[in-house]
């Protein structure tokens, strides 16, 4: 699911046991754009750091409506998503650690 910070803060380490802190999240960030494109293990983990609301959008509601649209669309959509996915396995690569979006 894709997740939009509303309010309050999220806070983002490595899904490795006591990993240093990557970045504090807040409104409007979001989080968990990959899953909408792929079921897979998250290589972060996320806290909050106080009361926390969120808008999330689940993987199955995007691709009900993507599915909505012609093919092409849907083919332009999956090929950003690859894009983006070879982007952050780069950059995790090069900094040790997982590219987070931000809004900002």
């Amino acid at each position: 699911a894709l997740h939009f910070v509303r309010s309050g803060q999220v806070q983002v380490t490595a899904a490795e046991q006591d990993s240093p802190v990557i970045s504090t999240l807040l409104a409007p960030d979001s989080f968990g754009e990959y899953a909408l494109f792929e079921e897979a293990e998250w290589d972060e983990s996320y806290w909050s750091l106080s009361f926390v609301e969120c808008l999330t959008l689940s993987r199955q509601s995007f691709l009900d409506v993507l599915s909505m649209y012609d093919e092409e669309l849907e083919k332009e959509v999956c090929e950003l998503a690859e894009m983006a996915r070879d982007d952050r396995r780069q950059s995790a690569w090069i900094n040790k650690r997982p590219p987070l979006a931000r809004w900002r």
